[in-house]
């Protein structure tokens, strides 16, 4: 955990100076209250290491971005408010990073453009209001095209935040996304990232819709 928020804070200090903050001490205490909401003991999958996958992703895409902060502050807070219980997550995430980048000293625009990204999260398949919004939802969902074993850790690590729910519910609910997203002509807003990960997607989803509905039968 530490070599990865070491990763991060390096990162986070990056991007804090391409916005043109240079009070260390207000840069150092958002990330470290972001650090904090990633490592609550309820979360499993969207940890640290989630968003270390995002900037992975984004970094082999967003090259040619013409508005990477926009980008960059949306993935490290699209997940800053996490709570299985609620359905306000997104939207409180978009409110604690309109306060958080106010403090940093992001103008009103930017503090915007990041809050509507992160609300686009709400329903990934909807997409974004432009293709650089289209990239960031694809890589936050990018998992869905990963290694097999990478994949079934994803899906026991939201099966575990949502402990919560009985097998019953959990299937439900998991099975309704699943089969709406195999539903869809394509699993991924942009080219790039179908092309790269459509098919392993397409394949993962297939076989976790068909082990749910095994363990029903």
């Amino acid at each position: 955990m530490d070599s990865v928020r070491t990763l991060l804070l390096s990162l986070w200090q990056g991007h804090a100076r391409a916005l043109g903050c240079s009070d260390l001490q207000v840069v150092r205490g958002v990330f470290d209250r972001l650090s904090a909401s990633y490592t609550e003991a309820h979360r499993a999958y969207h940890t640290l290491d989630h968003l270390v996958h995002v900037f992975a992703e984004l970094g082999w895409e967003a090259s040619t971005a013409q508005d990477p902060l926009r980008l960059a502050f949306a993935a490290w807070f699209h997940d800053a408010v996490y709570d299985p219980h609620r359905g306000d997550s997104e939207e409180r995430s978009a409110l604690r990073a309109r306060e958080d980048l106010a403090q940093l000293g992001a103008d009103a625009a930017l503090r915007d453009r990041v809050a509507r990204l992160i609300l686009a999260t709400k329903a990934h398949a909807q997409g974004g209001e432009d293709a650089e919004a289209d990239l960031f939802l694809d890589a936050d969902l990018a998992i869905l095209g990963a290694p097999e074993d990478a994949y079934v850790a994803y899906v026991a690590g939201v099966r575990r935040e949502y402990g919560h729910l009985s097998a019953a519910d959990w299937r439900t609910g998991r099975g309704a996304f699943l089969a709406s997203t195999l539903a869809r002509a394509r699993i991924f807003r942009t080219d790039a990232y179908e092309t790269r990960y459509g098919v392993p997607a397409r394949r993962n989803l297939t076989a976790e819709l068909r082990a749910l509905q095994a363990s029903h039968a």
